[in-house]
């Protein structure tokens, strides 16, 4: 039995990863998950609520798949600790380490734990901007961006997602801002935006909001230089030159919503397998 084990501290996207990973195994391997305290992204999904187990449940032969820098629960004793979290050099990977190797997975979710959020309804579009403290050249040109697509007049709402220091965040202005979303409430963001505005290249690797974008079938508005870019793909969308105008020629062009017919959770299932795989083989 393979118990993930679900703590506070853990980023929302982390938790959509594993809630991706822990769904897409039920069946195939023997899995679990335990708490630290209720999780939304659980209590939400009936396929994920059906896997928990409680501290007292947990069986002294299991191992336990816990987030880096997070201590197991007191009480509870297992026989091995595998740890996950971030490569943290712009690829987009985690890490995994397990007492005999180390494993790299690229980060992505399944479109089935999204689909347990609520979407956000609105009546006009919904541009998605990730924030990440340090990025000069991505900030001011989302900055000139969203300057450009407001001198156009064009109606839309700008939410803003992750931490980013109080200047920027005056400047930008967004209409809503999510510093630290809970796994729903990036879900529901994800699920319910017209596009993610990631302005990315080649000296920037794209945000993670960006790359789950992608997995669920959010159109990203990113340059073509971006690594996201290629293979091509139909929800990215790519702008030739670096510079304010193409980017919002391209945002304003985009159709409403997410083509459904298209098949979207391939990149994920091939992660989940591969994981699975390690899990069976210890």
């Amino acid at each position: 039995m393979t118990v993930f084990y679900l703590s506070a501290g853990m980023p929302a996207e982390a938790v959509l990863f594993v809630g991706s990973i822990a769904r897409a195994l039920d069946g195939v391997v023997p899995v679990a998950i335990l708490e630290e305290e209720p999780v939304d992204l659980v209590e939400r999904d009936p396929a994920l609520a059906k896997l928990r187990e409680g501290s007292t449940d947990a069986r002294a032969s299991t191992r336990v798949v816990m987030w880096e820098g997070q201590e197991t629960p007191s009480g509870v004793r297992f026989v091995e600790t595998w740890k996950l979290g971030g490569v943290g050099d712009g690829t987009g990977e985690l890490r995994l380490d397990t007492p005999r190797a180390r494993h790299r997975f690229q980060f992505a979710i399944s479109p089935d734990v999204v689909k347990a959020s609520d979407r956000i309804d609105s009546d006009r579009p919904r541009i998605l901007v990730p924030l990440s403290p340090g990025d000069a050249r991505r900030e001011r040109m989302t900055l000139r961006a969203i300057e450009e697509l407001r001198a156009r007049g064009w109606q839309h709402l700008l939410v803003a997602v992750g931490a980013a220091p109080a200047e920027l965040l005056r400047t930008l202005a967004p209409d809503e801002w999510y510093g630290e979303p809970t796994a729903c409430e990036l879900a529901a963001l994800l699920m319910s935006s017209s596009a993610v505005l990631d302005l990315s290249d080649e000296s920037v690797p794209p945000s993670v909001v960006a790359r789950l974008a992608r997995c669920v079938g959010t159109r990203v508005v990113l340059h073509a230089s971006s690594v996201l870019a290629h293979p091509a793909s139909p929800e990215i969308r790519a702008a030739q030159e670096w510079s304010p105008d193409a980017f919002c020629d391209l945002i304003t062009s985009l159709p409403r919503g997410a083509d459904q017919d298209l098949p979207w959770g391939m990149e994920f299932e091939a992660i989940a397998e591969d994981f699975g795989r390690v899990l069976s083989l210890g």
